[in-house]
């Protein structure tokens, strides 16, 4: 019993001290950036909304006049906090790190908002957190980000090898092509969310510059970071946009059917607040918009697909044979979607089969001394491997994709 006392005790009387000792009671250097930012903001705010009482004709102007000072004083008080922070605890690579961890949180904040309005899928938010997640853990334990687009590229590579080996069997090759439409679906919309999410932390960032709270070098550099990303995002989708165009008008549909039931469950929600409407016919209507918002949820691959009988029309080659023939090779035909820089074809490989492109951009390449030389490149109604299967031949030549297309 006395030895559990002179635990209790000493415990609880030096757990203080060997805190503060420690330095374990002091926040960490995010949480003290985040809220003189947020302090700082919070003050101007504070001090632009000083004028209004004054404009109104209610408030003295000595009244007025000693708010406005109270407010500059709160504000000096704030900024020699920034001052002292930058100062003493933060160099350029510090803070560049500081304002990147900040708009990552600002950015995963949009995407979660994101799938609360039904705008991206649980499996899109799932993968674009992940990588956010990659590059704070990096940043925090490394001191420096890793390449956002890696872990997608290492995703991508291998899908790819996947699919590739299924595609080996018949019995498979049918999931296998739903699995290349879904995975290009799944791309459009991780895209799209990158896209809007890298615009709102862009926002985010020129706020950080007009407060002052970090140096302009560390602000411009994540700047120029999420600039980057932006850019590559807006070519993606435009690439996919000019690849797939009735599948993104049908995204472009949903996402603007979403934004519409969201307009209208706000307007709901506030004739329900201001008594227009009894909660009962609030909640019915509420349910009734939230089942047409689940439905809308996500994406559909049906967009994706070509007939063949649609394929074979694109051909030349196809366009003088009798009803008859025609019908006999679109039943043998199948579809088969390949990303870009993914191989075809190998040159010297057996072959039976005759490729036609619907969609995008092939190149077709051949070996030659032991460097590679580009021959030609294919669009939307060329085909390729007619001699491997009118003749028997090996595949004297190797195409390989340059641009998303389904063959």
């Amino acid at each position: 019993m006395g030895a559990v006392i002179f635990t209790l005790l000493v415990q609880g009387l030096t757990m203080e001290w060997l805190v503060q000792s420690l330095g374990l009671n002091k926040p960490l250097l995010l949480d003290r950036f985040s809220r003189v930012e947020g302090d700082l903001a919070a003050k101007k705010q504070a001090l632009e909304r000083v004028p209004e009482l004054s404009a109104g004709g209610l408030f003295s102007g000595t009244i007025g006049e000693r708010l406005r000072s109270e407010c500059e004083s709160s504000l000096a008080v704030v900024r020699k906090q920034r001052d002292a922070l930058q100062s003493e605890e933060l160099n350029l690579e510090r803070e560049s790190n500081l304002v990147f961890l900040r708009s990552f949180v600002e950015e995963k904040t949009y995407y979660i908002d994101m799938f609360a309005k039904a705008h991206l899928s649980e499996r899109s938010l799932r993968n674009i957190l992940s990588v956010i997640d990659l590059q704070m853990d990096a940043i925090r334990l490394t001191g420096s980000y890793s390449a956002v687009r890696s872990h997608r590229t290492r995703r991508k590579r291998w899908q790819r090898a996947l699919y590739r080996s299924f595609d080996r069997w018949e019995l498979f090759r049918r999931l296998t092509e739903h699995w290349r439409l879904a995975a290009i679906a799944i791309s459009y919309e991780e895209t799209w969310g990158h896209y809007q999410g890298s615009a709102r932390v862009l926002r985010y960032i020129r706020s950080i510059k007009t407060l002052g709270v970090a140096s302009v070098e560390s602000v411009e550099e994540v700047e120029a970071h999420f600039q980057g990303w932006h850019e590559e995002a807006q070519l993606e989708l435009d690439e996919i946009a000019e690849q797939y165009p009735e599948f993104v008008q049908a995204m472009q549909e949903r996402l603007g059917r979403r934004m519409i039931l969201l307009a209208e469950e706000k307007s709901i929600q506030e004739h329900a607040r201001r008594g227009l409407l009894s909660h009962a016919i609030a909640e019915q209507m509420e349910e009734a918009i939230a089942h047409k918002m689940r439905r809308l949820r996500g994406h559909s691959v049906d967009r994706l697909k070509i007939s063949p009988n649609e394929l074979l029309r694109m051909v030349p080659f196809f366009r003088e044979i009798e009803p008859a023939g025609f019908d006999a090779i679109a039943l043998r035909m199948r579809s088969s979607t390949h990303g870009r820089d993914e191989e075809i074809i190998r040159q010297g490989d057996a072959g039976d089969t005759l490729f036609l492109i619907a969609r995008g951009v092939v190149r077709v390449s051949r070996f030659e001394f032991g460097e590679k030389r580009d021959l030609a490149t294919l669009m939307a109604g060329d085909f390729f491997g007619e001699m491997a299967v009118l003749h028997g031949e090996r595949r004297a030549f190797g195409p390989s994709r340059r641009a998303r297309s389904i063959l």
